[in-house]
């Protein structure tokens, strides 16, 4: 777990749920609020973001850093990444970097986008660029899934190279 607050204790409870437990590791730029939050789930803070990296198959980060605190060389593949993503000004994400993180046949969901009844998706009456960018991605299969009546979601497959959509299905 990169990052201790709020958002990161909702996180761990929800994975935790889903999936078999294993050791957790925890780094905060804040060391006090790393070892309370380790303390509270069992957990053991590092000091480094790539110490979590370099350790977990499931890395989780749920953090208010405007730069980046891993980068595609601290990750291994097959690795598992949550991550929130940019959710209010001053992040942002780097689109093309995302899918260079997903091997072939990686999977890739983005939540919480309003649905769009119009080609191309529009948010606000303007096209919505990010959504468009990962929909038409020539190395993804992706497609919007409403999830609510309110919410969307993208849903993407890393194409194999070489050997396009139906190698992923076989």
């Amino acid at each position: 777990m990169i990052g201790a607050g709020a958002q990161a204790d909702l996180m761990v409870r929800g994975l935790r749920a889903l999936r078999p437990r294993g050791p957790l590791l925890v780094h905060d730029l804040d060391p006090e609020r790393a070892a309370a939050f380790a303390a509270r789930r069992d957990g053991r803070v590092v000091t480094f973001p790539q110490a979590v990296a370099a350790e977990a198959g499931i890395v989780l980060l749920a953090t208010w850093s405007r730069t980046p605190l891993l980068h595609l060389a601290d990750t291994r593949p097959g690795q598992h990444l949550t991550t929130l993503g940019a959710d209010e000004p001053g992040k942002r994400d780097a689109p093309h970097r995302v899918i260079d993180l997903l091997s072939p046949g990686g999977l890739l969901v983005l939540d919480d986008f309003t649905p769009s009844p119009d080609w191309p998706p529009r948010f606000k009456g303007a096209v919505h660029h990010l959504r468009l960018h990962y929909l038409t991605h020539p190395s993804l299969d992706a497609t919007e899934v409403l999830t609510t009546p309110d919410s969307s979601a993208v849903v993407a497959a890393r194409r194999d190279h070489g050997q396009g959509p139906a190698a992923l299905s076989s």
